[in-house]
């Protein structure tokens, strides 16, 4: 596996019978999974240096099954994952931006699903000053599954624009997108989602759900759901909730003993509990669990 300045990819021992075909050029990755794979362990993606722009390309051929987690570390302008899923192929991908907390990043992801294929985005947001992150998955194939899972935390004067799609242009397609996070201090987040279900998305079934909690009053939430919606026979449904940490939620941990930062500190942690606990990899959500406690207790 290629072991370079910007890019490591590291597959676990117990699954060295099975081969990756991995190229990199010039903060681009290249990688793909073979027809029939069956990876038993996450496949371990880490960007590790600065650089200006990145971006992985994985494809995933027919049958195969493999869950990749990459961590976005340093810092750097853009990073880009584009995943191709073929033929009843099924693909976890777990993405866990750790970038520097005074940078300036764009990020897009693009998936690409055939016939009873499957995927599941599950995005972590926690660094970076100025966040614009972009995700697009499109069915095209018929009985295909596309879901998105993003769990965020803005605090200080971080700023995140985070965009989800999942667009059903297959028949039968299935998939939920999620997005669930907190915003504290002067933290600003807009969460854009989006259902569409083009005009051979017949028999579709799928939902959109936004949920924020907002710690300060100083804190700016703007949660957007939408759906477009060109043919009959789905099912298709919307919501968004925004909801606050009051005066008197305070008082009542203050009456038992517990200071106000344990105090916030639980909320966070307890919100984003179900978002977490989805991480199927332990290694990964002991990690996380980790990095949202530092950032709590961070100032």
């Amino acid at each position: 596996m290629p072991d370079v300045t910007d890019f490591i990819i590291t597959i676990n021992p117990e699954d060295k019978s099975l081969r990756l075909a991995v190229t990199y050029d010039k903060g681009t990755a290249t990688v793909r999974a073979p027809e029939g794979a069956r990876f038993r362990h996450p496949v371990r993606v880490r960007w590790k240096r600065s650089r200006r722009d990145t971006a992985i390309n994985l494809t995933v051929g027919k049958g195969a099954t493999v869950c990749v987690i990459e961590e976005i570390a340093g810092a750097r302008t853009s990073h880009a994952a584009v995943v191709r899923v073929e033929a009843g192929a099924n693909v976890e991908f777990i993405s866990i931006n750790r970038m520097s907390s005074n940078a300036a990043v764009q990020i897009t992801q693009r998936s690409h699903l055939g016939d009873n294929a499957a995927i599941n985005w599950r995005n972590i947001t926690l660094g970076s000053a100025k966040v614009t992150h972009d995700i697009l998955s499109e069915l095209a194939g018929e009985d295909a599954t596309s879901g998105i899972d993003w769990m965020f935390y803005a605090k200080g004067d971080e700023t995140y624009r985070l965009r989800a799609r999942n667009v059903f242009n297959g028949k039968r397609g299935r998939g939920e997108i999620i997005m669930k996070g907190v915003a504290g201090e002067r933290g600003h987040v807009r969460c854009d989602g989006m259902i569409k279900i083009g005009e051979g998305g017949s028999g579709t079934g799928t939902r959109l759900t936004q949920d924020v909690l907002m710690l300060d009053k100083t804190a700016k939430v703007d949660a957007i759901p939408a759906l477009e919606i060109k043919t009959n026979d789905v099912k298709a449904s919307h919501s968004a909730a925004v909801s606050h940490v009051t005066n008197e939620d305070m008082f009542y941990f203050a009456a038992r003993g517990v200071g106000e930062r344990e105090a916030r500190r639980m909320f966070v942690e307890g919100f984003l509990w179900e978002m977490t606990a989805k991480i199927g990899d332990r290694q990964s959500r002991e990690k996380l669990l980790e990095a949202v406690e530092r950032k709590c207790r961070s100032r």
